[in-house]
């Protein structure tokens, strides 16, 4: 019984994460060059807030967006030196993280 309780738990946990937050992201291209572009297909009915940081968590730029509103980001041209940076993108309680290589 306790093993039926702990699965419906976690599927009910799994599929409210998946409702408020965006599980699909385009990234591209990616080692980048010149431009990169970052969509979300799906809107989220929460504020997400994307962060983008240099691999040390040094904070380049931060974009907010609210709930509902198309969530794309374009880059051009790239002022980014040679190396890895992330994406931290947050929304309500979930975080999760997109990994960017610049080569230039």
């Amino acid at each position: 019984m306790k093993r039926v309780l702990l699965i419906l738990f976690f599927s009910l946990s799994i599929s409210a994460f998946a409702q408020n937050t965006p599980t699909k992201v385009s990234l591209f291209p990616n080692p980048a060059v010149s431009y990169v572009d970052i969509a979300f297909p799906e809107t989220v009915q929460t504020e997400v807030v994307v962060t983008l940081s240099d691999i040390l968590g040094n904070k380049i730029e931060t974009f907010t967006f609210k709930p509902g509103e198309a969530l794309r980001i374009e880059f051009a041209p790239l002022n980014l030196k040679n190396g890895m940076y992330l994406f931290k993108i947050e929304s309500g309680d979930a975080m999760f993280l997109k990994r960017l290589v610049i080569k230039q």
